[in-house]
């Protein structure tokens, strides 16, 4: 009943490694004595066809000579020196508990060093790998954004912008420079002359703004000193400027004395 137990206990570990390890192996070598080829497609067995035409070649003879070597004398030298360690350790002495930590220092050192490049690949600052798959894990896309006016003014020019999910991103630049236009574009306050925004993989681009839930919000600002070329009467162009935000609160849904109102462009 005992041993029953105990082969109960390794019975799952043991299936594992030979699924791991043996399997992957002997699949391997079963696929050699075909024609298979990795993009897919029907394949045939061959015999020793593969072998054939690979030891037709020296360089092939000269790495699997090498390979041997090195296998041999690698196992060789570890299997006598786990043995010595062994005889020598298996006594106690001063400095045993120092000894047998250093030397299990080693096996921990790999499973560590592989997390720490994994970090330093999929962090977004600074590595290539995470900059490529941005396209694919970003929230928020603008692709070729421009937004030029009746009266000529092009505010935005060919922008691209990638924000992921949960990101925290800023827009700066000078006044007038279309900071706003950008966001005005992306709440679907305004359309884009060219250009696309993807927002959670959708095409928004052509949408209107009740058929997502984007918005933005700026503060009321007293400015240092008025944007350059855009000096304007206060009385008559801001009685156009709120009758025009409350055109677009209409066409938003949002009632008839709603304002949409935005500081600069």
């Amino acid at each position: 009943m005992r041993s029953r137990t105990g082969y109960a206990f390794v019975g799952p570990a043991l299936g594992l490694l030979i699924g791991v390890n043996v399997f992957p192996l002997l699949y391997s070598i079963a696929l050699s004595f075909t024609n298979v080829d990795l993009v897919g497609g029907t394949w045939k067995f061959v015999g020793g066809l593969n072998y054939a035409v690979a030891f037709k070649f020296a360089q092939y003879g000269a790495a699997l000579r090498t390979t041997a070597l090195f296998v041999c004398t690698a196992v060789a030298a570890e299997l006598v020196l786990g043995f010595a360690l062994a005889l020598v350790l298996k006594d106690r002495f001063g400095g045993r508990a120092f000894v047998l930590t250093a030397l299990l220092v080693p096996m921990m050192l790999p499973p560590a060093v592989i997390a720490l490049f994994w970090k330093l690949v999929l962090n977004g600052h600074y590595h290539n790998l995470a900059w490529a798959a941005r396209g694919a894990m970003s929230f928020l896309v603008c692709e070729g954004l421009t937004k030029v006016y009746a009266d000529g003014t092009c505010a935005v020019r060919a922008l691209d912008l990638r924000c992921g999910e949960g990101e925290f991103t800023v827009l700066l630049g000078p006044s007038g420079c279309g900071k706003t236009t950008t966001l005005r574009m992306v709440a679907g306050l305004e359309q884009p002359t060219a250009g696309r925004i993807v927002l959670a993989g959708a095409d928004i681009t052509g949408c209107s703004p009740a058929e997502w839930d984007v918005g933005f919000a700026l503060p009321r600002r007293v400015p240092l000193h008025p944007p350059a070329g855009r000096v304007r009467p206060a009385g008559h162009a801001g009685a156009r400027a709120a009758a025009a935000g409350r055109g677009r609160g209409r066409g938003l849904g949002l009632g008839p004395g709603a304002v949409v109102r935005s500081d600069e462009r």
